[in-house]
């Protein structure tokens, strides 16, 4: 792990008051036109549906941080179905949402926040970068 990971992740913690124990390996995204992209999906592991086994490293994921490291020159953005919200994001920027509801364990079905809903839309023209934490 390098220094600047480090730091992210430092930040990370002070900006959600959480320690990096508490989340999942950073993640690195790449969207290019034609290329990766994600389809309307939740962060969160579904209690309804998902084997108990997803919430055994350190329960269900409470929340997302998604930090921009390089826009894309059109299209790429990150959509929430649910809120009617396209969001377009700068390099530097980082996006942060809850998954689930305030004082919620994430095994109750009840707890899973429906409105995170979310899709990474494909670039139209260059890339997009992004750093992708999920914190438990």
């Amino acid at each position: 792990q390098d220094d600047v990971v480090r730091r992210l992740e430092e930040t990370l913690g002070k900006l959600t008051k959480t320690t990096p124990q508490q989340g999942e390996n950073l993640q690195i995204l790449h969207y290019s036109n034609g290329g990766q992209y994600f389809q309307e999906h939740y962060d969160y592991f579904d209690p309804a549906r998902d084997p108990p086994e997803s919430f055994e490293q350190g329960g269900n994921r409470y929340i997302t941080v998604i930090v921009y490291l390089e826009a894309a020159l059109e299209g790429g953005e990150t959509y929430f179905p649910e809120l009617g919200l396209k969001l377009t994001a700068a390099p530097g920027d980082a996006l942060m949402f809850y998954n689930l509801k305030e004082h919620c364990s994430g095994t109750d079905p009840d707890c899973v926040e429906k409105k995170t809903l979310h899709a990474a839309l494909p670039p139209v023209r260059g890339e997009k970068w992004v750093a992708v934490k999920w914190i438990h």
